[in-house]
């Protein structure tokens, strides 16, 4: 949700060229039972908060769908984008709207506001999260509400988690820094779980 101010995010000096990664992904989201419960409960509970018979609902990194049918099925009329060829064909066999390459810079293609705007396991991917950030709140309602996942740095190094640190995540992130990221594009976060 909205907010203001301006901070600085440091960058990587190298950065591996994501078509390498992510245009045939082999992750596929609704192979996984309990990624599809988990979506379907999201799903639910983004629908109830923003109290609107069919929301127009975003998907940034849609992969298959899985998280779109949730909405779908929840009366959303969604969009998704994604840059995995692969997935995008599996994605558009079940008649989603799916454009496909990378947020942000296939923003211009993509027609909103939206009520609810996703962003589920893809924000520790992207060489730049602020410009990614800042092109999902152009497309955002007034009253609208991204919704972040991303894996909780503390809780990886506490309880050991360190396979979850390989190439395609280019940051980690801990809720300081990611409020201050929020408040320097004019965001703020309405609830962090």
């Amino acid at each position: 949700q909205r907010g203001s101010t301006s901070a600085s995010c440091p960058k990587l000096s190298i950065v591996v060229d994501p078509d390498e990664m992510f245009r045939h992904y082999l992750y596929v989201s609704g192979t996984s039972r309990t990624l599809r419960v988990h979506f379907e409960e999201l799903a639910e509970e983004a629908c109830e908060r923003a109290n609107l018979g069919s929301p127009r609902v975003l998907e940034l990194a849609s992969n298959d769908g899985t998280l779109l049918e949730a909405f779908r099925n929840r009366g959303g009329r969604v969009v998704g984008v994604d840059p995995a060829a692969n997935l995008v064909q599996i994605a558009r066999e079940k008649d989603f709207g799916i454009v496909a390459g990378y947020w942000p810079a296939v923003a211009d293609l993509v027609y909103g506001p939206f009520d609810i705007i996703t962003a589920c396991n893809v924000l520790a991917h992207v060489d730049s999260p602020r410009d990614f950030l800042s092109a999902a709140l152009a497309k955002l309602d007034e009253d609208g509400e991204i919704i972040v996942e991303v894996p909780y740095c503390k809780e990886m190094i506490l309880d050991c988690e360190f396979d979850t640190v390989y190439h395609e995540h280019l940051s980690y992130f801990l809720v300081g820094p990611l409020l201050e990221l929020l408040e320097s594009i004019g965001a703020y976060a309405a609830d962090i779980k």
